[in-house]
């Protein structure tokens, strides 16, 4: 390109006869930005509960995770505006206006793409010195690596958002320029280097930043489960990098949207697209590792206490029934009687349950109102004596170990029966809701 500048190369040649990428379409660009960036709001938002709210441990990684959400998220939006101003249209087929709105509105993509880049490699980085020793000398490369990549990335924002002066000269061609640079230059070879250049190190940055953790997946002392973590985040930088050599080679085929012609809204949407594809994955690879395994734990020990309450077939119409029954013979009855046979009882608190055994080998199940009562009702009409499946099933001594299973082995009868009963409470205010929430349903639709 030597000496040429970009209006010179401008109409130098005859695009307008190439097929329309799929980058170039507005419901493709919308998609892909609005999709990545969801995803990584959600993963950034997760992991910031979790800091915040559950470890109470916010630290210097999530102060640059929010500023990079800030930042990314302005220019995704930008990129999406760029769709209404000729974003994947050739460039010299818009209007005066629609030319320098482009601009303006690509000026705010590229300078806080440049900001983003630094500070999501910045937040990773921290994140790595809560878990790597200190004097270490994987400590010092990744103290190292924060101060190179901050003055890196200063640097490379300061040229996007400052490309000329005054700086509405970028995008107002009624206010003359004194001098433009960098991401602003006027000259075809120091334009195309300026973005290769700060596409080139940013690969190299992101490689640099993933391989860190690397050694500590060859300690012999480091857990499976922890190697498990760091594969995963091995191979979604892997990713990341790819993002990165891929952009790179877009710039580097259209020399920055300035070969064969200068034509930046038609050679531009690929490169727009993958860098922002690259910083949300970024995010993403930065926060699945704090909220991921809390999540986990969390999903675990629901499906372990509730499984057998969710995975169920019930006679919904059956149970209405027998509330219905139940409490118009409390309206007729009294309580603190016991039933003949000794099926229901009380002890002698009125407070506790006695310990006895039904014809199934479980303890004997004691009838829990809708209401909400634990008192236990004598002389029950036949409906009322129907016992569920369900509820039967939580008196079993071991399926009460499966729902409780850190109770002691050692534990006294007494405090047997009290967990016992927790469980049975517990089941029986379950079945109420639930009784409850199809009552309504029914009521609201008939």
């Amino acid at each position: 390109m030597g000496g040429q500048t970009l209006v010179s190369l401008f109409g130098v040649a005859d695009n307008y006869g190439e097929p329309i990428p799929a980058w170039n379409r507005k419901e493709n660009v919308l998609a892909i930005i609005i999709i990545f960036m969801s995803l990584s709001w959600v993963c950034a938002l997760g992991r910031l509960y979790v800091r915040l709210f559950i470890i109470f441990s916010p630290g210097w990684d999530d102060v640059f995770l929010v500023l990079y959400l800030l930042s990314t998220t302005a220019g995704s939006v930008f990129i999406c505006l760029l769709t209404e101003w000729g974003l994947g249209e050739h460039f010299l087929k818009l209007s005066i206006p629609t030319m320098q709105g482009y601009l303006f509105r690509f000026y705010i993509g590229n300078a806080t793409y440049a900001m983003s880049t630094s500070l999501i490699k910045i937040s990773l980085l921290f994140q790595y010195l809560r878990v790597i020793e200190k004097g270490t000398w994987l400590r010092k490369l990744c103290v190292g690596s924060i101060v190179v990549i901050f003055l890196w990335g200063l640097a490379y924002s300061f040229m996007a958002w400052v490309p000329c002066i005054p700086i509405n000269s970028f995008w107002d061609f009624s206010v003359p320029h004194q001098q433009c640079f960098g991401y602003g230059s006027l000259t075809a070879l120091e334009f195309n280097a300026t973005y290769e250049s700060h596409t080139a190190t940013n690969m190299l940055f992101d490689l640099l930043v993933f391989c860190i953790p690397i050694p500590l997946y060859f300690k012999s002392e480091t857990a499976f489960k922890t190697k498990m973590s760091l594969l995963a985040l091995f191979t979604m930088g892997g990713l990341v990098v790819g993002c990165s050599a891929w952009r790179l080679s877009t710039i580097i085929e259209h020399q920055a949207a300035t070969y064969p012609t200068f034509d930046p809204s038609w050679y531009g949407p690929v490169s727009m697209i993958l860098a922002a594809i690259e910083v949300d994955l970024a995010s993403i690879c930065a926060s699945v590792p704090v909220f991921w395994p809390v999540l986990l734990r969390m999903t675990a020990l629901k499906i372990f206490v509730m499984e057998e309450v969710e995975v169920k077939h019930e006679d919904r119409g059956a149970d209405m029934q027998f509330e219905l029954n139940y409490r118009g013979w409390r309206a007729r009855s009294g309580s603190g009687e016991t039933q003949s046979g000794g099926e229901y009882t009380k002890n002698e608190e009125g407070e506790r349950p006695s310990k006895q055994h039904s014809p199934h080998g479980s303890e004997v199940f004691f009838l829990t109102s809708a209401l909400g009562t634990d008192e236990l009702k004598p002389d029950l009409p036949a409906v009322c004596k129907k016992t569920s499946a369900t509820t039967l099933h939580y008196q079993d001594d071991y399926i009460i170990k499966q729902v409780s299973p850190f109770r002691s082995n050692s534990m006294s009868g007494d405090d047997n029966m009290v967990d016992r009963w927790s469980a049975v409470e517990a089941q029986a205010k379950i079945d109420t809701a639930s009784r409850r929430k199809q009552g309504l349903r029914r009521l609201f639709s008939g």
